[in-house]
């Protein structure tokens, strides 16, 4: 099916998208990271909390529901208290699990089944990151795996521009000439 846009308003979609990846490209490149200060950032806060219900879901079949609700309740006690992730105590986790099951299953007197360090270990962004072993995800060797295959599927696509770039350069000298030999006549 034909595009009934000129060529010109699609060059210039085209420009226009280039000069934006550009643009984004600089951004990028100005950024500085450092990652000790982001790792500070991130113990700062609560955004490793979701990773102590996963836990418990994988590794001791807590429903999902209950687990996410622990995890909350968890994170809200510490937020009233400005309590980080590092400084949470653990004999708070176990009487917030404890208080958790009984409401929510209910289970009386329920023990959290994750040890002080497994607990800990839970709310680590990096153990976090290292033990997230899955297809995509972030962990440094899938990191690799993928920065690998993105490059590969690059090369494949320049390589297949090029070619298509020489055959229609090919085409448009052997249409100049048939044209200066049909008008020659």
């Amino acid at each position: 099916m034909s595009d009934n846009k000129s060529s010109h308003d699609s060059a210039a979609l085209v420009g226009a998208t280039i000069s934006t990846l550009q643009g984004f490209d600089k951004v990028l490149g100005g950024l500085v990271i450092n990652p000790e200060r982001a790792l500070e950032e991130l113990n700062l806060d609560w955004t490793a909390s979701q990773e102590v219900a996963d836990v418990l879901m994988r590794k001791y079949k807590l429903p999902f529901r209950v687990g996410h609700q622990f995890a909350s309740e968890v994170v809200s006690f510490a937020k009233e208290r400005n309590i980080t992730p590092r400084d949470f105590p653990y004999a708070d986790a176990r009487r917030i699990y404890a208080a958790t099951l009984k409401h929510e299953m209910p289970i009386e007197n329920g023990s959290l089944p994750m040890s002080e360090s497994e607990f800990r270990a839970a709310l680590d962004p990096v153990a976090i990151v290292k033990n997230r072993v899955t297809a995509g995800g972030p962990q440094p060797a899938e990191m690799a795996r993928m920065i690998a295959r993105s490059r590969q599927m690059l090369a494949q696509e320049e390589q297949w521009t090029a070619e298509r770039s020489k055959r229609i350069e090919t085409a448009i000298k052997d249409l100049d000439r048939d044209f200066i030999r049909l008008t020659a006549q």
